[in-house]
């Protein structure tokens, strides 16, 4: 379910659900490859906000994917084409607000859910967070020791970007329909 899709009776019958919580994909505009678009991040974070939804669905949580923040902090980028960075103050005063936002319009918990990578780029998403009530606000990240571990030697050696791993969740998610781009036959414009 995607807040953005939902009318606005739709949205008052959430938010009168014992557990709404909102899931916001962060992600990045940064190069991934010659193979790869310059949302990956942001695709995949969609896609892992829609598997979440079934399984809080199943826990008895009421959640939606709000719209995405296609935007972060892409400083390693800087030089190759299409990398759009944003300071991590920024990010994280934007984040902070569009969490406020969400609690403030009924919301219980709001989770952002970020697979971009960039160490600063984690920091400022987490940094959003502070402050807020306890319990109302988490980060989803496969940057966390406790997900860390499951990852593939890939990952644990750094060969991730753009390589087998980010490229087959890519592809998962574009089979399956996800995500807001078109399916294209070559990566080429």
């Amino acid at each position: 379910m995607r807040l953005a899709d939902l009318t606005t009776d739709e949205a008052r019958v959430l938010l009168a659900s014992p557990k709404p919580a909102a899931l916001v994909p962060v992600g990045s505009v940064e190069p991934h490859g010659p193979h790869l678009m310059l949302a990956t991040d942001t695709l995949i974070g969609e896609r892992a906000c829609e598997v979440a939804i079934a399984k809080l669905s199943a826990l008895g949580v009421n959640a939606v994917v709000a719209p995405s923040v296609p935007y972060g902090v892409t400083d390693y980028a800087q030089g190759f084409a299409g990398a759009i960075t944003l300071p991590a103050a920024v990010l994280s005063a934007y984040l902070r607000a569009v969490c406020t936002g969400f609690l403030g319009a009924g919301f219980k918990h709001v989770c952002l859910v970020s697979n971009h990578l960039e160490p600063d780029h984690d920091a400022a998403v987490r940094a959003a967070i502070d402050g807020l009530p306890a319990g109302h606000a988490s980060v989803a990240s496969p940057l966390t020791r406790r997900w860390g571990r499951l990852l593939s030697d890939e990952y644990k050696r750094g060969n991730c970007h753009a390589g087998r791993y980010e490229t087959s969740l890519v592809l998962a998610a574009k089979r399956r329909g996800r995500g807001p781009f078109p399916r294209r036959s070559s990566c080429r414009p």
